[in-house]
C-alpha cells in the first residue's frame, strides 16, 4: 500500500502540470490566437492569415509537449525507487517529445509552405498551371526532410538510406532512359 501512496505523491503533481499545460493551450488558442487572427484579418497582406492558419491546429499540442517536458523534469528531480519507471522517464519520454515536436513542426511548415505557394500562385497575372502538382511536391519534400530530421534526432544513421535512394534513383533513371528512347523511336517511325 505504501508503494501506491508513493506513486500518487510522485505522479499527481506531474499530472496536474500536464492538465494545466493543456488548459493553457486551449486558453491561448481561444483568446490570444483568435485576437491575432482578427488583427491579421484587418491587415492587407494575406500571408499573416496563412501563418496563423498553419500554426492553429498545433498550439494545444505544443503546450502539451511543454507541460510534459516540465512534468518529466519534475519527476526526474525526485528519487525514484523503481528502475523501470526511471528508464521510461529518462529514455522514452524525451524521444516521444522529440518525435511529436518535430513531426508537429513539420506538419505546420508543410501547411505553411503550401499555403504560401498557393497565395503566390494566385497572385500571378497569367495564372500558374498545375499548382496541385507543385504543392504536392513541396509538401512531400518538407515531410521527407522532417522524417530525416526525426531519424537523425533519434541517432538513426540516414546516410545509408540516402545513398541507397541515390543508387536506386540512378538505376531507375537509366532504365527509364532506354524505355523513353524506344518510345521516341516508335513514335517517329510513323
Amino acid at each position: 500500500m505504501t508503494f501506491y501512496y508513493k506513486n500518487i505523491e510522485l505522479f499527481v503533481p506531474a499530472a496536474m502540470i500536464i492538465v494545466i499545460g493543456i488548459v493553457l493551450g486551449f486558453i491561448f488558442k481561444r483568446f490570444v490566437h483568435s485576437r491575432l487572427k482578427r488583427a491579421a484579418a484587418r491587415s492587407s497582406w494575406a500571408g499573416d492569415d496563412v501563418v496563423l492558419e498553419a500554426v492553429e491546429p498545433h498550439i494545444v499540442i505544443w503546450f502539451f509537449l511543454g507541460a510534459l517536458s516540465i512534468a518529466t523534469s519534475s519527476i526526474e528531480s525526485l528519487d525514484l525507487q523503481n528502475a523501470y519507471l526511471t528508464n521510461v522517464i529518462n529514455n522514452y519520454v524525451p524521444k516521444f517529445l522529440i518525435i511529436v515536436l518535430i513531426g508537429s513542426i513539420t506538419l505546420a511548415l508543410g501547411n505553411l509552405a503550401v499555403s504560401l505557394f498557393d497565395l503566390w500562385a494566385r497572385g500571378q497575372e497569367k495564372g500558374f498551371p498545375s499548382t496541385t502538382m507543385f504543392t504536392n511536391f513541396v509538401r512531400i519534400a518538407i515531410y521527407v526532410i522532417g522524417v530525416l530530421i526525426i531519424l537523425d534526432a533519434l541517432n538513426i544513421s540516414i546516410a545509408p538510406m540516402i545513398t541507397a535512394l541515390g543508387v536506386g534513383g540512378l538505376a531507375v533513371s537509366l532504365a527509364l532512359k532506354i524505355l523513353y528512347l524506344m518510345f521516341l523511336l516508335d513514335c517517329t517511325s510513323f
